[in-house]
């Protein structure tokens, strides 16, 4: 059995299934309840109230996925619902004191996901980004994704990596586009 949640791959899954004789299961969108600080509580399926040990909206995604795949080797619901609460994934979207969040997001997806996390959560309160990125990374992108021109940008370089850019040249790419440093 195939365990899938993003249908934009569903033709490639199904033709491989379908060729290695698999079944393929597409996850159920989770429906959203409330959320506790950075924590969603959803339902999926015949599961109610399952909160998420991982902060941001995002990630109930992740966790949609798990509990169908947990459920179709017949975990037990008070298991999954456990195992979800339990989980931990740290440098993604960890709130590590009351006015600071710490994420890796390092393409335009990861921080379109952080913008919206930190926006259902945090609403309008201004945000201070503290910034360093490889030299690989478009730069520009994940700026536009978190923030716009007013946001407050501090950059730094990662260190002891050589693929690093330096905080200079992410500050002068930021201020080149209209971005505050």
């Amino acid at each position: 059995t195939v365990v899938l949640y993003q249908p934009e791959t569903a033709e490639v899954f199904e033709k491989s299934c379908k060729e290695k004789n698999n079944e393929l299961v597409f996850v159920k969108k989770p429906a959203l309840k409330a959320f506790e600080d950075i924590y969603e509580i959803f339902d999926y399926k015949d599961i109610t109230d399952i909160k998420a040990g991982v902060g941001g909206i995002h990630q109930i995604e992740n966790a949609a996925l798990a509990i169908e795949a947990l459920m179709r080797l017949g975990v037990e619901t008070e298991i999954i619902k456990k195992g979800i609460a339990a989980a931990r994934n740290p440098g993604r979207f960890e709130k590590i004191d009351e006015h600071t969040v710490l994420d890796g997001a390092h393409n335009p997806g990861g921080a379109l996901a952080l913008k919206t996390s930190l926006d259902r959560y945090f609403g309008d309160c201004e945000k201070i980004y503290l910034m360093g990125a490889m030299a690989d990374k478009d730069v520009m992108a994940v700026l536009k994704c978190i923030g716009d021109k007013s946001s407050e940008f501090y950059f730094v370089r990662v260190k002891d990596n050589a693929r690093a850019q330096t905080a200079e040249n992410l500050a002068k790419i930021a201020t080149d586009n209209g971005f505050t440093s």
